[in-house]
């Protein structure tokens, strides 16, 4: 039987829409809508540099690692502690791993994603608390704005990456690997008040200074 334009068209529309319904559900992670046209693939590479986390590690990877987990549809609390919520192996068995609860490169790889300026969810959120780890201070919020690309390029700066703040593969790597000695040293803030600073002259020791000094300042000498 011979069906007309109109049913024609009509059931052409529908498989398009069921296809491309069925293509986002299967790609897309819980991170907002804001990040979906700036996404890069799910997915990146990362060298066997990175941290290795299992139970019992702490700190920002940890928190990274649990925002990432978060944004692939495995919820857990970021509070920086890998216990056993977080060394669930449903992730690593979804992505064909091997299902040991063992943070090692190919989990790395598999968990973190390019974002960049409009992106947002818990992805942003694990690149922010690595940043603020780095000494690049950003808050933690989800948002890729303004202030998380600025920080973003100095570190990449640092790191002597392209500063295009876009956090992909080579970033994410050197998010991760990077040591506390190599972060950026902060200066520490002057004291406040007065105080008493005697200098010692040990050649002739009675012209030794004694000195009233002024939020870490010295405007007046004393003897």
């Amino acid at each position: 039987m011979k069906r007309s334009p109109r049913a024609l068209w009509t059931a052409a529309v529908t498989t398009l829409a069921v296809a491309a319904v069925t293509a986002l559900g299967a790609s897309e992670a819980p991170d907002t809508a804001a990040a979906r046209p700036t996404q890069a693939k799910a997915g990146t590479s990362v060298t066997a540099n990175v941290p290795v986390l299992r139970i019992g590690s702490k700190g920002p990877a940890v928190t990274a690692l649990q925002y990432l987990l978060t944004a692939r549809g495995h919820t857990v609390a970021a509070d920086g502690v890998f216990g056993h919520k977080t060394a669930d192996k449903a992730f690593q068995r979804n992505n064909r791993l091997t299902a040991d609860g063992v943070v090692g490169a190919k989990t790395w790889s598999k968990l973190t994603r390019t974002v960049r300026q409009n992106s947002s969810g818990p992805t942003v959120k694990a690149a922010q608390r690595l940043l603020t780890a780095r000494g690049h201070a950003v808050a933690a919020d989800g948002v890729f704005g303004k202030r998380t690309a600025f920080a973003v390029r100095a570190f990449q700066k640092s790191r002597s990456l392209p500063a295009d703040a876009i956090v992909g593969p080579k970033t994410w790597n050197a998010l991760l690997t990077t040591s506390l000695a190599a972060q950026p040293a902060s200066r520490p803030s002057a004291p406040r008040g007065y105080s008493l600073k005697f200098t010692k002259n040990h050649k002739h020791p009675m012209y030794s200074t004694l000195s009233l000094v002024r939020d870490g300042k010295v405007p007046l000498r004393v003897g």
